[in-house]
């Protein structure tokens, strides 16, 4: 049987269709033939039913949810409503029978919740879902598609397409590839922000660090993130403004000279005219010199690049302080390396996004991205996302297990919009992480010195 896979190349745990056309209304088209004849678990309502009572009360949910099963339209609707504030229309009452709901970060989590839970465990190789019709999408009808819960089943049937060339030369394009690949692209050719510093350990933070990481190890979250979080850290406070401003001044002239150069880059292989913008951030809370050595931010720089009168805010670049920070313990060679950006471990990653999720729940100061209720729920549901495929990841760590089935179950419930279940969870999370007595957090909350970004 062949199988197609668009977006990014991966074998297993993973979408594919029998329809090329489908595959590609998700990006780059992937093919691939089966190594056997695949056993799949056919999902409709009524096979559905017969196999909730061997899943857990978070995973039936999200199964109806996504299929509709013994739920109704308006109930789905009502749902998405809460979750992202509207975008889809219920066209039933309460009575209408619920239908396919397909939203990516929650189809993932149900359908890699339902194999481990079921699929695998009864000799199946994946899951077959056929077409459906549903008033959520347009046209009417959603897709059928195979998830593969394996890995070693797939092979390809042809090479996967080559990168395209780069652009060498002539006049500017109308059709340029996005700013991000072409910063990726240029900053992995100079490779200038991967040699030690004196002063200072730089590392790219934030979410593009989480899904350039994750991609590379074959996972696609679909969240999508278009800035450069650099974070320039000392491991303990700074004494004084005047080595503040020292260090501050340093770190722009890294950026600076690193900027300059990728503007250079655009106007020299036709993607511009570009310029470049910078500005000191000064309405953003920074902490003074002395005091405990928590984490802290002295100084933020963002760096933007205008194409033909465009402005796109690519970098911020801040100076910040992570206790006890070193080169040797705390940033993976082996990535940085491969991306160009010097980044941190995974067990550094993940227990940062850990700690940022968990701690919405229980702390005032950063409740506003929590994913169920908070201002800026959307880039808590985004954190949530990162976490589970982190999370994933991190189980094959030695002593880890306790705290990945924590936040395991923190995502569900976050799944299923449970506020009270969360916050018992996140409590329990920010005890084995510890972040109180390493990081003094009452006293940074307090003091209003705690920066978060």
């Amino acid at each position: 049987m062949k199988l197609y896979r668009g977006g990014t190349y991966r074998t297993g745990m993973a979408f594919f269709t029998r329809e090329p056309k489908v595959a590609r209304l998700y990006g780059k088209v992937y093919a691939f033939k089966t190594k056997r004849r695949l056993k799949l678990f056919k999902v409709t309502h009524a096979s559905l039913k017969k196999v909730f009572k061997y899943l857990s009360h978070n995973t039936r949910l999200l199964l109806k949810f996504i299929f509709g099963t013994d739920t109704s339209r308006k109930v789905q609707s009502d749902i998405v409503k809460k979750l992202i504030g509207g975008g889809v229309s219920s066209k039933g009452t309460g009575k209408t029978p619920g239908q396919r709901l397909s939203f990516s970060e929650i189809d993932s989590l149900a359908y890699q919740a339902f194999c481990k839970e079921y699929v695998n465990r009864h000799g199946f190789d994946g899951v077959y879902v056929p077409k459906r019709p549903t008033k959520f999408h347009t046209g009417g009808v959603f897709h059928s598609e195979i998830f593969i819960s394996k890995r070693g089943l797939l092979e390809p049937a042809k090479p996967p397409p080559e990168k395209i060339l780069e652009y060498k030369g002539g006049k500017s394009k109308s059709i340029r590839p996005p700013i991000t690949e072409l910063f990726i692209r240029y900053t992995k050719g100079t490779r200038s922000l991967l040699k030690p510093f004196k002063n200072f350990v730089p590392f790219l933070g934030g979410g593009m660090a989480i899904k350039m990481y994750l991609e590379a190890r074959g996972i696609n979250t679909r969240v999508k993130t278009s800035d450069f979080d650099f974070k320039f850290s000392v491991p303990q406070s700074l004494k004084t403004q005047k080595r503040i401003n020292e260090l501050s001044k340093d770190m722009y002239g890294v950026m600076y000279r690193h900027m300059s150069g990728f503007v250079r880059f655009l106007n020299r292989n036709g993607y511009g005219p570009a310029t470049l913008i910078i500005r000191e951030l000064a309405g953003v809370p920074v902490d003074k010199p002395g005091g405990p050595n928590y984490k802290k931010v002295y100084s933020v720089y963002n760096f933007s690049v205008k194409i033909n009168n465009k402005k796109h805010e690519l970098v911020d670049s801040s100076l910040v302080v992570v206790p006890g920070i070193s080169r040797k313990r705390h940033i993976s060679l082996k990535w940085s390396r491969k991306f160009g950006f010097p980044v941190q471990t995974l067990t550094r990653m993940w227990k940062d996004t850990l700690y940022v999720l968990a701690g919405s729940f229980v702390y005032k100061k950063i409740m506003l991205r929590n994913p169920i209720n908070g201002d800026k729920k959307e880039k808590g549901l985004k954190n949530a996302i990162r976490a589970g495929h982190l999370s994933y990841l991190t189980s094959k760590r030695k002593g880890t297990a306790y705290l990945v089935w924590l936040a395991r179950r923190l995502i569900e419930d976050v799944a299923a919009r449970d506020k009270k279940a969360g916050i018992r969870n996140s409590r329990e999370i920010m005890k084995q992480l510890k972040l109180k007595e390493l990081l003094n957090i009452n006293v940074a909350i307090k003091r209003g010195n705690l920066k978060l970004r």
